[in-house]
């Protein structure tokens, strides 16, 4: 995936989704008091953060005011972002080498999520936003379900009772909530753990383990799925039949694609996305003035009053 150019970059209006949408408009919530932001990466193999994240990074940085400071750009397969070549000052927090994560895609979703939630629970009480794409919303998912009950290996306060990892809002982009399209030649551990018959589908849609249940509640929760992305069907994406707070959907039929990679680079075209969004389980509405997925994942993390 090439980097869009930042002169590509539609700069974005205030307003909120569901609002913005229809074209109105909100006060900008004041960028330097937003929480720090962690960006995960989805399945394959090591990750260059300019490719991955790059489009992103720019956009809440330069368009929307954030502290390079506040980003933090997980590590969890060996070799990710080895030239740390995002932005000047962004973290690069390395959990490929903790606990039962070995940093490679051999590795456990489960293993991946609580090294993850190790390290949310380093911030000592800080609130949390999550960007994460592809499988990486799994690993975010699981880090918060694992943690809330108790599982092995997941933090736990001096008691012994589950640490609370503060997150505040995560958005996930092409996560695989109830599997990928399945394609040859993949049969590693990863891999085979987002098939939708999986073993490890059937326990993250068990009844006690949905976003439904009282251990989820405290995050505000957003899925954003395109029907034209190849790897991961948009209903997938979204869970649909399942909770969550909000959902999007991206319709195609946009001058610009939205594929499996593209829903977490596109910055340009906001605005001009036909896109289908429903809130805490509403009606749904379509739109042909959707933003586009960058500006959305920020949205979704600022945005209290869609």
């Amino acid at each position: 995936m090439k980097r869009i150019a930042r002169t590509a970059v539609v700069t974005v209006v205030a307003g909120i989704i569901g609002a913005t949408l229809t074209g109105t408009s909100t006060a900008q919530p004041v960028a330097t008091d937003q929480n720090p932001v962690y960006f995960v990466h989805g399945w394959g193999g090591p990750k260059d953060c300019d490719e991955t994240w790059g489009n992103a990074v720019d956009h809440f940085v330069d368009e929307q005011g954030m502290q390079p400071s506040k980003l933090y750009l997980l590590r969890y397969y060996d070799g990710d972002y080895e030239s740390k070549n995002c932005r000047d000052g962004v973290h690069y927090p390395d959990i490929s080498d903790d606990g039962n994560n070995d940093g490679t895609r051999n590795t456990r979703i489960k293993h991946v999520a609580a090294a993850f939630a190790h390290q949310l629970a380093s911030h000592d009480g800080e609130k949390i936003d999550i960007v994460a794409h592809s499988m990486g919303g799994l690993v975010t998912r699981v880090a918060l379900l694992g943690t809330a009950q108790g599982w092995d290996g997941f933090p736990k306060n001096s008691d012994g009772s589950p640490a609370d990892l503060h997150v505040d809002d995560v958005i996930t982009l092409g996560t695989p909530h109830q599997g990928v399209i399945p394609k040859e030649g993949r049969d590693d551990t990863q891999w085979k753990s987002m098939l939708p018959d999986s073993e490890f589908m059937r326990v993250l849609h068990l009844p006690e383990n949905r976003l439904s249940q009282p251990w989820a509640r405290s995050v505000d929760w957003s899925f954003a799925g395109s029907n034209e992305d190849q790897t991961v069907k948009g209903e997938s994406a979204i869970d649909i039949d399942y909770r969550a707070n909000h959902k999007y959907l991206y319709l195609g039929g946009n001058q610009l694609e939205v594929t499996h990679g593209t829903i977490r680079t596109e910055v340009r075209g906001d605005h001009h996305f036909n896109l289908r969004h429903v809130h805490n389980g509403g009606t749904p509405t379509d739109t042909t003035e959707g933003r586009s997925p960058v500006a959305l994942a920020w949205r979704a993390i600022t945005d209290k009053d869609r």
